[in-house]
């Protein structure tokens, strides 16, 4: 029982980073299994448009990588990955201006 409460505070967004460290500790020094993090990136498009979504995939993909080598943490700092996310699946699409990456826009 104590596992999964551990290893939910880890994906909680509401919990603090000093709470999730001391889980990831907590679950570590018990030797529960190696905690992962992880982003999902999915793109929708018709099969005619199956090269196209694979691309700008591939651009959100690198965007993720790109924000893991710049040392930013995708738990603890989610908004700005999502926000890398975004204007690399913006860029890929030709999308620029002021509300690019914005509800609403276009």
């Amino acid at each position: 029982m104590l596992v999964t409460l551990h290893a939910a505070r880890l994906q909680s967004i509401s919990v603090s980073t000093r709470a999730k460290n001391y889980s990831r500790r907590w679950l570590q020094e018990r030797e529960v299994g190696i905690t992962q993090k992880g982003v999902g990136v999915a793109i929708k498009a018709p099969r005619h448009r199956a090269r196209r979504a694979l691309a700008i995939r591939e651009a959100m993909e690198d965007a993720v990588y790109r924000s893991i080598k710049a040392g930013i943490d995708i738990d603890d700092e989610a908004i700005e990955v999502r926000r890398r996310i975004i204007e690399a699946r913006d860029k890929e699409m030709g999308i620029t201006g002021p509300m690019h990456g914005r509800k609403g826009a276009g």
